[in-house]
């Protein structure tokens, strides 16, 4: 297995249709923009959410928690790393769903990929706090990239999400 250069954000989001993935609907591209129309979250992202109401409950945050294993468990189903896993990047509706977003760093894999599309692979890309440390020291393999992942998650379970 080899890693793809990413595909645009509008081209992967087509493909992945989940309860716990943003929906996309349509992108727009002018001269020197694309516009990317994705389903209205109503309620912000989980980060802000968290700052607005100084935290959450623990049960509040397993549910949030299961949403978003979910939505990168299915993610790496279809070989994609999300790669900047966050609060910020994951958002809400008023039912009490959450969906991760921002696929702008987003990796694919593919079995037939070339060695110049490879060199993905070596690029560290997302924001530093979230990172595992074996990421930040560029050590990770592929395999451990979805894990490195789910540390971006447990990060967010400790960081502020249980009130205080």
């Amino acid at each position: 297995m080899r890693v793809a250069c990413s595909p645009s954000p509008p081209q992967l989001l087509k493909k992945l249709i989940h309860p716990n993935i943003v929906t996309y609907i349509d992108s727009i591209r002018s001269n020197d923009s694309l516009h990317i129309v994705l389903e209205y979250m109503e309620n912000g992202s989980l980060r802000s959410l968290c700052d607005k109401f100084d935290g959450f409950s623990e049960s509040l945050v397993a549910i949030y928690v299961t949403q978003t294993l979910n939505g990168l468990a299915f993610l790496h189903s279809q070989g994609v790393l999300h790669r900047d896993v966050k609060g910020a990047n994951i958002l809400t509706t008023k039912d009490g769903s959450v969906k991760l977003a921002d696929f702008g760093v987003a990796l694919s894999l593919a079995d037939d990929a070339t060695d110049l599309q490879k060199s993905a692979e070596d690029t560290v890309v997302g924001s530093p706090y979230w990172m595992a440390p074996e990421i930040i020291e560029m050590q990770v393999r592929r395999e451990r990239q979805e894990a490195s992942e789910e540390w971006r998650e447990l990060l967010l379970q400790r960081d502020g999400c249980f009130g205080g």
